[in-house]
């Protein structure tokens, strides 16, 4: 019962920082908002070994949402998305999903 407690915790948690992640894409109907919702459904269903793949693609899919924030001169949007990715970052290594660099 308890890896399915926390499968469920590392699923929902992932789930809702991409939530987080694609609510700060919305501005824009671009690549990068599709694919955080497409993440998101993956999160949600996909097994918890291939959740580390899931993490990987929202983290690139975050970095590249602050860049095109960067480039816009965007720095209030910057921020937001930067602190978003932080935290899934964060998550990300302490729920071994991805690994320090």
């Amino acid at each position: 019962m308890a890896t399915v407690v926390t499968r469920q915790y590392v699923a929902g948690e992932l789930s809702q920082l991409i939530a987080e992640l694609g609510t700060a894409a919305q501005a824009e109907e671009t690549d990068v908002a599709r694919e955080l919702r497409g993440l998101r459904r993956q999160a949600e269903t996909r097994p918890l070994d291939s959740l580390g793949a899931v993490a990987a693609r929202a983290l690139a899919a975050g970095d590249e949402l602050c860049w095109l924030s960067l480039s816009r001169g965007d720095a209030a949007g910057f921020q937001w998305q930067a602190g978003i990715v932080g935290r899934l970052y964060e998550f990300g290594v302490c729920a071994g999903l991805v690994y320090e660099e």
